[in-house]
């Protein structure tokens, strides 16, 4: 399988031989631990069907990861030294990466959930130290280094100490040693963080990971890659905790969160990949709530509501309809290096669910998403060419119709009474 690496702009991903590639993950935290050989199997198939080529997962989980052996019997362990990796638990995880990779996908491995190094409110216990943080990275990597590897550091915490820092540039270090560049390494912050916050100066980070979060809607992922974009070195960033679909949304009351205010749904997810995609990310990572724990009622306790197990979770409406956003970005890419340019829209900020997201495609292409039908006036004065076509491009079914374009300032799109309708127009040369 080939490699990724960051590309020349500093801003994308693509291959080892230079082909552009979109990080498209699915979140699956739990994965290694709490299925067994026949439910991972069925699980990849079906993210490999739908589109995803990256799986976001730990070796050592978050809930029960070092008191709870995997659906082997295995922990994942010797006496919670990290320096003592147990071969049977990890040689379930070598046939997750070997069969993602046989299915295109790589795997984004955490080497561990953050709480085994900064316990925060999670269950710990805190394991690592910068020894054995380095001979645990070290081990990893020597054993995947042939494969398709993205590290993933961290797992929702903050980076509070310079111990903190020290343990997982220990860790970064003991995988570099072994794989040099030839993997991608980046960070998975706590909600409403990007990784910037704390390692945009580590030489080891490769591109940023963010986590806009659960804690309601429109939260503005376009604006957290915007603040990326802008850091020097430029590095490129993604949202990699975004809203889950069928995750409460969780709403401060109190002083506390609650998780009385609904459910995301597949509107939800469509709004943050296209919003955070058309503002300039290298990805996206979808997360599905009974997914990422791997619900399954007559196994494991739920965690905050899940709507249903995750079996009849995997085909949700938005993670089906996520590759039409890859579709439209590499139909987009024909045109050219792509970059955000809201400066083509009349109007660059709107209120909540009514924000609206452009970008342009070389010197022939406009791309604006819409998340609810509203009229989208552009400045036609702006665009770097003359408009000798106008589309719609629908996020729910991939279609594309004509767009008829009702004066020279203007184009637009008939409003209704329902939210759920979202529209990406595409106006060429």
């Amino acid at each position: 399988m080939k490699q990724l690496r960051v590309a020349t702009d500093g801003r994308t991903l693509e291959y080892s031989d230079g082909s552009p590639f979109f990080y498209l993950g699915d979140t699956a935290w739990t994965l290694a631990h709490r299925l067994d050989r026949i439910e991972t199997e069925d699980y990849l198939k079906a993210r490999a069907a739908q589109g995803f080529n990256a799986i976001q997962f730990c070796a050592i989980s978050e809930f029960g990861g070092l008191v709870t052996p995997n659906r082997q019997g295995d922990f994942v362990l010797k006496g919670n030294d990290p320096a003592q990796p147990n071969e049977g638990y990890f040689t379930h995880i070598d046939l997750i990466v070997r069969r993602a990779n046989e299915l295109g996908m790589f795997a984004a491995l955490l080497p561990t959930w953050a709480d085994k190094v900064n316990r925060g409110s999670g269950e710990g216990p805190e394991i690592f130290t910068p020894e054995n943080a380095a001979v645990y990275g070290r081990w990893l990597a020597t054993r995947y280094k042939s494969d398709g590897m993205i590290w993933v550091l961290g797992g929702d915490r903050t980076v509070e100490t310079e111990r903190h820092l020290a343990i997982w540039r220990a860790m970064a270090d003991g995988i570099r040693a072994v794989v040099g560049r030839s993997h991608l390494i980046t960070f998975h912050p706590n909600g409403g963080c990007s990784s910037s916050k704390y390692v945009h100066n580590e030489n080891w980070v490769d591109f940023h990971m963010m986590q806009s979060g659960h804690t309601g809607r429109d939260l503005p992922n376009w604006q957290m890659v915007h603040n990326d974009r802008m850091l020097q070195p430029p590095k490129p960033t993604l949202d990699g905790e975004p809203c889950y679909e069928e995750h409460p949304i969780m709403m401060m009351a109190d002083g506390r969160w609650v998780h009385d205010s609904g459910f995301f749904g597949a509107h939800d997810v469509r709004k943050s990949l296209y919003r955070s995609m058309l503002a300039g990310a290298c990805g996206y990572t979808y997360g599905c709530h009974a997914m990422w724990q791997f619900f399954d009622p007559a196994r494991n306790p739920a965690v905050n509501k899940p709507v249903r197990p995750w079996r009849e979770s995997l085909g949700l409406a938005g993670a089906e309809q996520l590759r039409h956003g890859l579709a439209l970005w590499k139909l987009l890419l024909q045109h050219g290096p792509i970059e955000p340019n809201q400066g083509v829209l009349v109007d660059q900020m709107h209120p909540g669910n009514r924000q609206m997201v452009a970008v342009q495609a070389g010197k022939s292409a406009v791309a604006i998403y819409s998340p609810v039908r509203q009229n989208i006036l552009v400045a036609i004065k702006r665009l770097p060419f003359a408009v000798g076509k106008a589309s719609w491009f629908n996020p729910r079914t991939g279609a594309v119709k004509p767009a008829e374009v009702t004066s020279l300032t203007a184009f637009n799109l008939q409003a209704t009474a329902t939210d759920d309708d979202d529209y990406v127009l595409t106006l060429e040369q």
